[in-house]
């Protein structure tokens, strides 16, 4: 079972791009066991999840 906790929207974008930093330190060949493997998508997936955040109006206006 899994716990749900209210994260914050700028905690999250840390948390984002600190996962996506994560997935790009790895070469597309890079040699893990199969629990690196799973943990590593386990983050692709909350990353593919939650992803870029969509552009506020200020950001396409500026």
């Amino acid at each position: 079972m899994s716990e749900q906790v209210a994260v914050e929207r700028h905690e999250l974008d840390t948390l984002l791009a600190v996962a996506r930093l994560y997935i790009d330190a790895f070469a597309e060949d890079e040699a893990m066991s199969l629990t690196e493997k799973l943990a590593f998508q386990d983050v692709e997936d909350v990353v593919a999840k939650y992803g870029p955040r969509p552009a506020s109006s200020e950001e396409k206006t500026g």
